[in-house]
């Protein structure tokens, strides 16, 4: 295993959960996101353990390591916080527009 193959693991990944984020749901990305590793754990836990564990650099004379599964939390971070916020945002428009609809606006009416 080598860096190469780690960061064109995650490319894929990343893309793939992109990919049905936008043009299916966000809530079977999110799973998705979750599944695949996990399915991974468990059909090949030895080579899921060596891969996560595989260390990408070191800094600071080797005090500080970034590891596969570092990169991974940091991919899920950011993916959730994408359909965290697109999910409110949609709620939020949904409801004003309700609001809109039954004529009880929020701006006083004299």
């Amino acid at each position: 295993m080598n860096i190469i193959t780690s960061l064109l693991f995650f490319l894929v990944y990343a893309v793939m959960v992109a990919l049905i984020i936008t043009y299916i749901s966000s809530r079977v990305g999110a799973a998705l996101m979750f599944f695949i590793p996990i399915i991974g754990i468990i059909t090949i836990p030895e080579q899921s353990l060596k891969f996560f564990s595989f260390e990408l650099f070191a800094g600071v004379n080797g005090a500080i390591s970034i590891c596969n599964i570092h990169v991974l939390l940091a991919v899920w971070a950011g993916f959730l916080s994408v359909i965290v916020y697109t999910e409110f945002l949609s709620w939020y428009l949904e409801y004003t527009g309700r609001i809109d609809e039954e004529g009880e606006n929020t701006e006083n009416e004299e």
